[in-house]
């Protein structure tokens, strides 16, 4: 693990104990090394991977989903993107954005929520008791319902369609960023 992965590990544990999870140093190394195999870039896949160390009873479930929730927001292991050199610009997040909704892309869209909102959502020191991430400050800043019409195009590869199979692909493309906005939503 690197960075403020580790120390915002304890904590995450120390919270889970403080709750009544009983969450001792062999469950603290089994999430550690769960989070050394699965990475930082899937977050669902990381909740998962802590709860199978952490999690002992079904009763427990309840109180760590919100305790992750609290420690491991959206921009904690963001997608690999989140930590290159260059940062993206709110355009170029824009068009990966379009790009992804052309193509339906899932996983991508998935990444770019996490990415959005780490980029986009921060407000106050997102460590400290007064910060956190907003998805509403994300989609008031990202805008993905103005690229409609950019992803129409590229589903359409140029070509003229009729009326009918306009309306389909315009109607599938607004399930699109709708349901992006529910990913970000989530985060």
């Amino acid at each position: 693990m690197t960075g403020g992965v580790p120390e915002r590990l304890a904590g995450f544990v120390k919270a889970l104990r403080d709750q009544g999870i009983p969450a001792g140093p062999s469950e603290t190394v089994d999430a550690a090394a769960a989070l050394e195999v699965l990475g930082l870039d899937d977050r669902a896949l990381v909740r998962e991977g802590l709860a199978a160390a952490l999690v002992r009873r079904g009763g427990q479930r309840a109180v760590f989903d919100a305790a992750f929730d609290l420690y491991f927001p959206a921009g904690i292991g963001a997608p690999e993107r989140a930590r290159e050199d260059r940062p993206l610009t709110l355009e170029e997040l824009r068009e990966e954005l379009a790009a992804a909704l052309a193509e339906g892309d899932q996983q991508a869209l998935g990444q770019l929520a996490g990415l959005a909102v780490e980029m986009l959502g921060q407000y106050g020191s997102a460590s400290g008791p007064g910060g956190g991430f907003s998805a509403h400050q994300t989609l008031e800043r990202l805008q993905p319902q103005t690229l409609i019409a950019r992803v129409l195009a590229a589903v359409r590869g140029g070509g003229a369609r009729g009326e009918f199979t306009d309306r389909l692909d315009r109607d599938e493309i607004r399930r699109r960023v709708e349901g992006f906005r529910g990913q970000v939503r989530a985060e």
